[in-house]
């Protein structure tokens, strides 16, 4: 199984996705930020790098909020609220950034993962 960890960056009832590059995995699909954790990085220490490296950004505050198994990936999910920095692209992982609110991030059709839907509707609640 490969680690990996992802952001779900929240402010004001919204989430922050990224549209997904058209060589990249998921090409022409809304994601949330993250990636693989390396070998003796943890969780935490992976989060920031992700961010870092895809956002421009250094989270400040998060906290676990699930974790999701699929095929050969198991994803730990971290609820973001409060980072350094503007989000801002800076790799070639994604093309364009977008402030959803949470009932519109649920019902957005092209999602990189189908299991996001109920995620986002959960942080609406």
């Amino acid at each position: 199984m490969r680690l990996c960890v992802g952001a779900l960056i929240v402010k004001q009832h919204c989430v922050l996705l990224g549209l997904r590059a058209a060589h990249k995995s998921f090409a022409g699909c809304w994601d949330i930020f993250g990636g693989s954790v390396e070998c003796a990085e943890s969780c935490g220490d992976a989060l920031v790098r992700e961010l870092r490296e895809e956002l421009c950004i250094v989270p400040e505050q998060w906290t676990f909020h699930s974790s999701h198994a699929h095929e050969d990936i198991e994803l730990h999910l971290f609820r973001v609220e409060a980072w350094s920095g503007t989000p801002t692209i800076s790799d070639t992982e994604h093309v364009e950034i977008n402030w959803f609110p949470f009932h519109e991030a649920a019902s957005l059709e092209r999602l990189a993962s189908m299991a996001y839907q109920e995620i986002f509707r959960a942080l609406g609640n």
